[in-house]
């Protein structure tokens, strides 16, 4: 871990707090000035092209407008109403979800001088999400007015994201008086450890950090989930906020308060469920992204419409070109419609005890080749988009779902250049389908000693089934 501590900025504090519009959620700049980014690294950051002023289709204050077109549009699935979701367990040990077209997928109307705003609301801490694109430097103001007591902030990050967005947002931090300190990780799942929460344990203690001081995550999943972890256990728990800066902690990792750490024997088993204060995505870091971490966010998100929202896949497929040559204004309605459907399952199941366990659509299979690849032949988002693929085929044998479904779900992962087929070992050949299974079997989604599949049950649903037979999916992991 490396380290950077930064000294306490006297400035006045100018601690404006606007009125935000829970309808609208749009909260409009403060400032006149976008501060540049100006760090240096291996990847300067691209220049953005501004969001559209125009007015999105949510841009009324209302919540209903019965007069705008629905998602019947797939070239821009965007509703206004929200609608609940529900789940029962049926008498076959399954839980259901039902695809959710009602439920607002874009953002309100975003401009380069406006933040949208989305809040999580989970009883005892709701919080915000803020979406915005080219406007980082504005983290610190929004985190004064959250935070109007906080002084000390520890920033956690990568050696890969610090160098591109650091200075930026201490700046921004140090301008409304907050004392910065920070350090680092080599990228990758291999730091995700006990060990290197370990030593920022060390750092916090050393800085007397208390729990009035709050982490701060600057970067991707790997990042998030150790410096939530971090928060989530020093003096049992201190603030933390979320400013992720890839695609798939944008749409995934940074909602919903889980936080992790590895271990040899399985991914996240060590954790705990621990919220943000608030979530800061600005689109414009993708710019920065290699092109494979740009994609590997695809599978979390088709995941989203595949289980959850069969418009938005046909969204996704319609506007496939344009999504990976990163056009903002669709950039921003994608990102906001991932978050939504996110938003909306974690308000119902916090801590996973049920519904929210439908998200794992994907993530039996794909944590298994992770844990046996040693995090390092796949990205997350490539082990989702190969577990959804074998997870739909048992769907299939089931006959949950029909071989057209499952085609369409191959055909549109490949449209983002996603594998489908599963991997080879060390060794050259294909990784046994029976160690695939032992992997699984140690997945924290067990319960009472077999593990529960989320598997998609018709276009833009997904059901929990306990009652799968080893012999199928071992089946089909092996043709």
């Amino acid at each position: 871990m490396k380290k950077n501590t930064r000294s306490e900025n006297n400035e006045k504090l100018n601690n404006v707090n606007p009125n935000f519009n829970e309808n609208k959620e749009t909260l409009k700049n403060n400032s006149t000035n976008n501060t540049n980014n100006s760090n240096t690294g291996n990847r300067e950051p691209a220049p953005v092209s501004p969001v559209s002023n125009s007015p999105g289709p949510n841009a009324s204050n209302s919540s209903s407008d019965s007069s705008r077109p629905g998602c019947s549009d797939t070239s821009n699935p965007c509703s206004n109403s929200s609608s609940s979701r529900s789940s029962k367990a049926s008498s076959s040990s399954s839980e259901n979800s039902s695809s959710d077209s009602t439920g607002p997928l874009c953002p309100p109307g975003s401009s380069a001088v406006s933040l949208d705003k989305m809040t999580v609301n989970i009883p005892g801490q709701a919080y915000p999400i803020y979406f915005t694109s080219g406007y980082l430097s504005r983290c610190g103001d929004l985190l004064r007015q959250h935070l109007p007591e906080t002084r000390k902030v520890f920033i956690i990050s990568d050696d890969n994201v610090f160098p591109l967005y650091g200075s930026q947002l201490i700046a921004s931090l140090e301008e409304h008086g907050f004392t910065v300190s920070s350090g680092t990780i080599r990228p990758g799942e291999a730091s995700k450890t006990l060990e290197t929460a370990a030593g920022f344990f060390d750092e916090l203690i050393e800085q007397h950090f208390e729990r009035n001081s709050v982490i701060i995550s600057l970067g991707g999943g790997v990042v998030g989930d150790l410096a939530g972890f971090v928060a989530a256990t020093y003096m049992r728990g201190i603030k933390f906020v979320q400013v992720p800066t890839s695609l798939l902690a944008q749409v995934d990792s940074s909602i919903g308060g889980k936080v992790a750490v590895n271990h040899p024997r399985g991914k996240n088993i060590i954790g705990a469920f621990h919220q943000p204060e608030l979530v800061f995505i600005d689109v414009a870091t993708l710019s920065t992204l290699a092109e494979r971490e740009f994609i590997t966010g695809m599978g979390e998100i088709i995941k989203h419409g595949v289980g959850f929202n069969y418009d938005y896949l046909k969204f996704l497929q319609q506007n496939a070109a344009e999504i990976q040559q990163q056009n903002p204004d669709l950039l921003l309605q994608m990102i906001y419609g991932s978050c939504n459907i996110k938003r909306k399952i974690v308000e119902e199941d916090e801590k996973e005890k049920g519904p929210r366990a439908r998200l794992n659509l994907g993530h039996s299979v794909a944590h298994a080749l992770e844990t046996l690849t040693d995090y390092t032949h796949l990205t997350h988002g490539e082990a989702v988009a190969i577990g959804l693929v074998q997870e739909a085929r048992l769907a299939e044998k089931l006959e949950l779902i029909s071989s057209d479904l499952v085609q369409e779900i191959i055909t549109t992962l490949q449209q983002y250049s996603l594998p489908v087929e599963l991997p080879s070992g060390a060794s050259g050949d294909k990784i046994p389908a029976r160690d695939i299974l032992t992997a699984m079997a140690s997945d924290k989604k067990s319960f009472q000693g077999k593990v529960s599949l989320a598997l998609p049950s018709d276009p833009g649903e997904c059901q929990i089934i306990r009652d799968w037979q080893e012999e199928d999916l071992l089946q089909i992991l092996s043709s």
